[in-house]
């Protein structure tokens, strides 16, 4: 990830820190498995989980996906903010 070039308002730079944290901490993330990987061997252990597992660990879940089609969510942000669309 190179400079920020984007709109200079707040929440699409924001956005773009929010990700280059990520970045920097999957990588980060990257080199400690790596590092351990390389180191356990020598000391006749191996390592118990997949970059994934270890991943999930470091970085927490993933975001949970929303499976619900487009009308369901419409429908659930029309109820919640109280409109009653007619026709």
């Amino acid at each position: 990830m190179g400079t920020y070039v984007g709109v200079w308002r707040v929440h699409p730079f924001l956005c773009y820190v929010r990700a280059r944290d990520r970045a920097h901490a999957r990588e980060g993330a990257w080199l400690v498995y790596v590092s351990e990987a390389l180191r356990l061997p020598t000391q006749n252990k191996c390592l118990t989980l997949s970059y994934g597992e270890f991943l999930s660990r470091v970085m927490g879940p993933a975001q949970r996906e929303d499976r619900r089609s487009g009308d369901e969510i419409a429908a659930d942000v029309i109820g919640r903010i109280g409109l009653e669309v007619t026709g």
